[in-house]
């Protein structure tokens, strides 16, 4: 889809659109939920693990408005992406939202929230409906900046 506004990791693009950082080890997980993302408005540049997302974020080349991981993953799970962007100055308003569909995961949601994540979500869910509280999520933390 050569109109599809979905980039992998690379220089960030200024556009009116809101920019997703998708982390996933998966290609065919990555593909679905850009897919989703991009049907829901949003410019979606993708990673294949956290270690490559941090990367680029600290260095400047991504600047995302929201980052959604998975959270089991190799090389760098998505708790580890979440507690280095809640620890780099700039980044930690950045909302982070954590999907997995592994059943070794759940349980953990309470534990990811109370260290910074916006939302966990099982990918059981389905990627429009993951869409759709990505775009909730970018809504509500966009009013909280608004009034602050």
């Amino acid at each position: 889809m050569a109109d599809t506004p979905t980039t992998s990791v690379g220089p960030a693009k200024r556009s009116q659109a809101l920019r997703v950082l998708l982390i996933d080890d998966d290609p065919l997980a990555r593909s679905i939920l850009s897919d989703a993302l991009s049907a829901n408005g949003f410019e979606v540049a993708q990673a294949e693990n956290g270690r490559e997302a941090v990367r680029a974020i600290v260095s400047g080349k991504e600047l995302p408005n929201v980052v959604l991981t998975d959270l089991l993953m190799p090389d760098m799970d998505g708790r580890t992406v979440l507690a280095l962007l809640r620890l780099t100055p700039g980044l930690a308003s950045v909302p982070v939202m954590v999907v997995t569909g592994s059943p070794r995961a759940y349980g953990l949601e309470r534990e990811l929230e109370d260290k910074g994540a916006a939302a966990v979500l099982d990918k059981s869910w389905g990627p429009a409906t993951i869409a759709e509280v990505v775009s909730a999520i970018v809504a509500v933390s966009g009013k909280q900046s608004m009034a602050a």
